[in-house]
């Protein structure tokens, strides 16, 4: 078990050095950033051109902010009002760093998801969800039958819905988009 900065340290910032990297060369790669926590120490910690590297990754579409919280919270056990302040507390630093607002959440930790997430994933603006672990035979039938993509809907059933995907690569990419990244080279 690491401590968070042991994590950033030792693993985050590692992965931004190498993707930023990349990206600089390639203007065609891209990533996905979720955890605001991490982005800022990256951010305040960053030589001014990095930053103006990463403002241009955002503002070319290379770099996508997707969920935007200042952590990734957990579902189950999580009170709306600890949820609405740490994806407040991301997001205001998201727009005031960036001028970006995330529009799609990102939810892979979590066990289980809630319709109240996306109730409040959509209440602030969102309008998509990718989510990751959910109960292996549901996943398993809902793979079978072609039905990773669903319609989260709220208690209030008709306000609220949010467009969800289950993620088929568990904790992974696309095999075949791996393999393209390694034949461009």
């Amino acid at each position: 078990v690491k401590t968070i900065d042991e994590y950033y340290t030792q693993e985050v910032k590692n992965v931004y050095n190498r993707v930023f990297a990349a990206m600089k060369q390639d203007s065609k790669r891209k990533f996905v950033a979720v955890e605001m926590a991490f982005v800022s120490r990256y951010w305040y910690e960053a030589n001014e051109s990095l930053k103006q590297d990463i403002l241009n990754f955002i503002q070319n579409g290379q770099l996508e902010i997707l969920n935007g919280g200042w952590v990734m919270n957990d579902e189950a056990a999580a009170y709306y009002e600890d949820i609405v302040d740490q994806m407040t507390i991301g997001h205001r630093f998201s727009k005031e760093t960036f001028n970006y607002v995330p529009k799609a959440g990102w939810q892979i930790d979590p066990f289980g998801h809630s319709n109240s997430q996306a109730l409040l994933y959509s209440q602030m603006g969102m309008d998509s969800w990718f989510i990751e672990r959910m109960d292996y035979e549901d996943f398993e039938t809902r793979k079978r039958n072609k039905a990773l993509d669903i319609v989260m809907k709220s208690q209030e059933k008709t306000k609220f819905p949010m467009f969800t995907h289950l993620n088929i690569y568990k904790y992974g990419m696309d095999p075949a988009r791996l393999l393209v990244d390694r034949i461009r080279k």
